[in-house]
């Protein structure tokens, strides 16, 4: 069965996050990875989601209904339109096998944290990997290690989401047995 990989990622990146987005899109297309992301045609969103499918991969976007117009959508990507975002990231859950974070804005952090407070409360065992692209989560690495220092989360608890700066790295870790 192909392994599939929920990509959590901004729908207004730009640059060179954009290009970084792209670049594991192409790698998770080339690997035969099943992608599952926002299903936004816009910033990060659309450059991975255009990865996946130049590499001849395979690519579903869950959009909210009430994102559903044509300039928010990615036009190429298949798109379920599900009701809200708590369906969509419920989807993330049942759908995919492990999890990327890429930077991104508010719905990134939202998808990231649910997913790993999931797993750490024992409702999924999967994955978390974060792309730590130009330092960008420098800070959420500091903040972790401070909620570890503080007694509000444990070490092996921390340890449930792994930080890579390699793209290849960290989808080649998401998907090993």
């Amino acid at each position: 069965m192909k392994h599939t990989v929920s990509v959590f990622c901004g729908a207004r990146g730009k640059g060179r996050y954009s290009d970084e987005a792209y670049h594991v899109g192409h790698i998770l297309g080339s690997m035969g990875v099943k992608v599952i992301f926002g299903g936004g045609g816009k910033g990060s969103m659309k450059s991975l989601a255009d990865g996946v499918l130049e590499n001849g991969g395979e690519c579903v976007g869950y959009l909210p209904a009430k994102l559903q117009r044509p300039e928010l959508m990615h036009l190429q990507a298949a798109v379920e339109i599900v009701a809200d975002m708590e369906e969509r990231k419920s989807r993330f859950w049942k759908d995919a096998d492990s999890y990327l974070c890429l930077p991104g804005g508010l719905g990134s952090f939202d998808e990231l944290f649910a997913a790993w407070t999931m797993i750490k409360l024992g409702y999924m065992d999967k994955k978390i990997a974060i792309l730590n692209h130009y330092g960008f989560f420098d800070p959420l690495k500091l903040m972790v290690a401070e909620m570890v220092r503080a007694g509000f989360l444990t070490e092996d608890r921390a340890a449930l989401v792994r930080f890579f700066d390699d793209n290849y790295q960290a989808c080649k870790w998401l998907t090993e047995g």
